[in-house]
């Protein structure tokens, strides 16, 4: 870093939309006028985005809570059948 300072700020510099993308596209917005307007899209959207995210996560939850089930019946009837 020391060495290449112009050659590493480059690096940086490109890398950092990938993983902060609202640096490019925000201002692109802002200068169309979206901005407002996707705001109030998204803020009347939050009430359906966290119900369906909510049951995306119970779904998980009970999926992921019956195979742990099937394993712990599994896994009795193992160390029963062993001992």
């Amino acid at each position: 870093m020391g060495e290449h300072p112009v050659e590493t700020s480059l690096i940086i510099g490109s890398a950092l939309p990938l993983f902060v993308p609202s640096l490019v596209s925000g201002p692109v917005l802002w200068m169309f006028g979206w901005v407002f307007e996707l705001v109030r899209f998204l803020l009347l959207l939050c009430p359906f985005l966290s119900s369906i995210l909510f049951l995306i996560v119970w779904l998980i939850n009970s999926a992921i809570g019956s195979a742990a089930a099937a394993i712990q019946a599994s896994a009795g009837n193992v160390a029963a059948g062993g001992a």
